[in-house]
């Protein structure tokens, strides 16, 4: 598809849906009105005559930062939204409106009261309960938005009673629900207040019955401890004692071992304790000296020299010292030995009394365990009270805050409901609409058809014309055709003829069939009309009817022949005897004179061909109304002997099945079926270009008036 071309289709197809639209309109105006009219008005006088109602509006806030249970430096107390839409339901709730039924008696009010006191017998707290919803019925309580603020409203038929019924509402909440809330409270803060009185001194007692009895028992409790006994705190330092003791005597006794294998091989000199003694160094440095000494006296003066003999005394006290030095250093490593022995075994001898010690303890401490659970169990208990008064106190804090009414509820000068003017256009809409949806239903489950292009797109053949419905005095339309030749109905007929017999006398058809699928659909009168627009037109033409069962051009023209179409075809009549002239010139007619019911077959034998053969030649056009297609015979047979059959169908009406299965016999005949004439169509119809033409030629169908 060329894209082009495509917005251009588009708009042809918007034009024609809006064309269609408001060809709906202009066909369906009438019933549109018809049913949305009597509604409008209908709910119109409702609207007006509904009794008025007036709304009084009461607000209330609840003040959190003048919470009683709040404390002195808890300046910004919150409020949770949760908490104020409660209060909005407890001010709406029966037990609220019975009170307020309560103060203001209004189970004596008529306005409460209506239907109630229909003589039914009830209980008194029965027909309390029913006054009560009635009330709750005209009350609408609710939060303004996001605020501290609810708003009581009340609707009542008296203006000053609304007031007061709103104002009630709110002087029965600051009553009846904050004052008892602010007692509650308080009661709970009394109970918690003593339970924890009572678990803070049991638990007291317990810590201390636990704190003597490790003191008895001699079991530490301290930060840095599990809860051990003092046995069990000794036991570790002093087992690390014991290790380190026997460590260190036994690297006493090793340094003995190693010294005596020392001197045992190499002497005393060759003890590493003794070579390194400090006594013992400064001593052989002595030695050394006199040893030098010695051996320059005797080189100088001999060996029995008095200095000689005195510095050998020298050399041998001081080997004496040194001797002596050396088994001092030896018995001090063995004196190291054994004492580190004797520490030792001491230190172990005390762990064993410990360990002795140990099991009494545990026993003990067993005990003292189950002292500490006991404490544990009271402390916990005593955390709990005091996590549910600390709740308690919070959750008052949000529910128990204190409520003042900021704004009394007024007299309205001005009724609530009904809206007058909102109800009258919405009245006025809901007709319109209801109108509208008439008009288009009506279209809807219609299913005959409406267009030109309806007919020729589902029957593939042509329409030769479109018969307005008309409408005003009960006249029949081919009599106003004679008083009114120039009408928008007689030219529809001209161009029908024109379409029929065409531009060209010499090839236009002599003899024309019109017939219908069903009874009803205009047939007879658009043939009578047809005839006389041809005769009008000097042309020399003849109607037959056809239609011996039912015919209706007798009385249609209000005349009654003295001899008719079938004493013609039974040979009793001539033709010429049978045949009368209409009040249009130029228009002969052969009509029926009575109903004729029989089984006898007078078109079927030939002798209707022979009539029409004879009056061929005399007539411009022969015009054969015939019966309807379906459920008769004679239709079909006639058909046949006709230059072209015209297929009249009732605009919107005639079902599309019952024209097809009509034309489908037509045609299986062997009849020749040149076109379709639609007729009674709604003048404002797109088929006779009611959508925006006929306007524009209504000066064309107008007579000038005379002077």
């Amino acid at each position: 598809m060329d894209l082009e071309t495509m917005p251009a289709e588009r708009e042809a197809q918007l034009s024609d849906f809006m064309l269609s639209i408001r060809g709906i309109f202009r066909r369906q105006w009438k019933l549109m009105v018809l049913f949305g009219l009597p509604l409008f008005l209908v709910g119109l006088v409702g609207v007006y005559l509904f009794k008025p109602k007036y709304e009084a509006i009461a607000q209330v806030q609840i003040d959190p930062s003048r919470n009683p249970m709040a404390s002195a430096t808890d300046e910004q107390t919150g409020l949770a939204s949760e908490a104020i839409d409660t209060e909005a339901t407890v001010i709406g709730s029966p037990q609220m409106a019975l009170e307020v039924v309560r103060r203001l008696n209004l189970d004596r009010d008529v306005e409460f009261t209506k239907g109630i006191d229909d003589g039914t017998p009830m209980r008194p707290d029965e027909r309390l309960n029913k006054v009560t919803a009635s009330v709750l019925k005209r009350l609408n309580v609710e939060r303004e938005k996001l605020t501290y603020v609810i708003t009581i409203k009340f609707k009542s038929e008296d203006a000053a009673k609304s007031a007061l019924i709103a104002n009630t509402f709110a002087k029965a909440y600051i009553a009846t629900r904050v004052g008892s809330r602010i007692g509650t409270a308080q009661s709970q803060a009394e109970y918690f207040k003593e339970q924890l009185g009572k678990l803070g001194g049991a638990l007291s007692s317990a810590q201390q019955k636990a704190a003597e009895y490790r003191a008895n028992v001699g079991i530490a409790q301290s930060q840095n401890t599990n809860g051990g006994t003092v046995t069990d705190q000794q036991i570790a330092p002093l087992s690390l004692q014991v290790a380190t003791a026997e460590a260190a005597a036994a690297a006493a006794q090793s340094n003995v071992d190693i010294a005596r294998k020392q001197v045992a091989t190499g002497g005393i000199d060759a003890v590493s304790e003794v070579r390194n003694s400090l006594v013992i160094g400064e001593l052989r440095k002595q030695l050394a000296e006199v040893e030098r000494n010695r051996n320059d006296l005797e080189s100088q003066y001999g060996p029995k020299h008095p200095d000689v003999i005195s510095v050998r005394q020298q050399v041998a006290s001081l080997n004496t010292q040194i001797t002596a030095e050396a088994n001092r250093v030896i018995g001090s490593l063995q004196a190291t030995a054994n004492s580190a022995k004797a520490q030792a075994a001491s230190l172990k001898a005390a762990l064993g009394n410990l360990r002795g010690q140990e099991a009494t303890d545990y026993r003990a401490a067993a005990h003292a365990a189950s002292i500490d659970q006991e404490v544990a169990t009271k402390k916990d208990a005593y955390d709990r009270m005091s996590q549910m008064s600390l709740a308690s106190t919070q959750s008052q804090t949000n529910s128990i805050a204190s409520a003042e009414i900021i704004d009394i509820a007024r007299t309205p000068t001005k009724q609530a409901m009904p809206n007058q003017p909102l109800l009258a256009i919405l009245d006025a809409v809901a007709a319109i609409a209801i109108g509208i949806g008439a008009g288009f239903l009506r279209e809807l489950i219609s299913s005959g058809f409406r267009t030109i292009g309806d007919v020729e797109g589902s029957l593939g053949i042509p329409v030769v014309g479109a018969l307005p419905r008309l409408s005003g005095k009960r006249v029949s339309p081919a009599a106003r055709l004679v008083d009114d030749p120039t009408s928008m109905y007689a030219e529809c007929l001209r161009n029908a003829r024109t379409s029929i017999v065409g531009m060209r006398p010499a090839d236009a058809p002599r003899i024309v069939a019109i017939t219908s699928a069903l009874p009803g659909e205009g047939k007879s009168t658009a043939a009578l009309s047809l005839a006389r627009v041809s005769a009008l037109g000097n042309h020399r033409t003849l109607l037959i009817e056809c239609d011996l069962r039912h015919g209706s051009q007798g009385r249609i023209l209000a005349t009654q022949p003295a001899i008719g179409l079938v004493e013609v075809l039974r040979g009793e009549a001539s033709p010429d005897n049978a045949i009368i002239s209409d009040v249009v010139p130029m228009l002969d007619l052969l009509l029926v004179r009575t109903q004729h019911f029989s089984t006898e077959d007078l078109f079927g034998d030939g002798k209707m061909v022979d009539l029409l053969a004879s009056l061929r030649d005399k007539y411009s056009l022969i015009l054969l109304d015939l019966p309807p297609v379906l459920g008769l015979a004679d239709a079909r047979t006639i058909a046949v002997n006709a230059d072209a059959v015209i297929l009249a169908i009732q605009w919107s009406s005639t079902a599309h099945s019952a024209v097809e299965q009509a034309l489908g016999a037509l045609r299986g005949d062997g009849a020749k079926v040149t076109g379709a004439l639609l007729t009674q169509v709604n003048p404002n119809s797109e088929a006779v270009g009611g959508t925006f033409y006929s306007s524009k030629y209504a000066n064309y169908y107008k007579k000038p008036r005379t002077a």
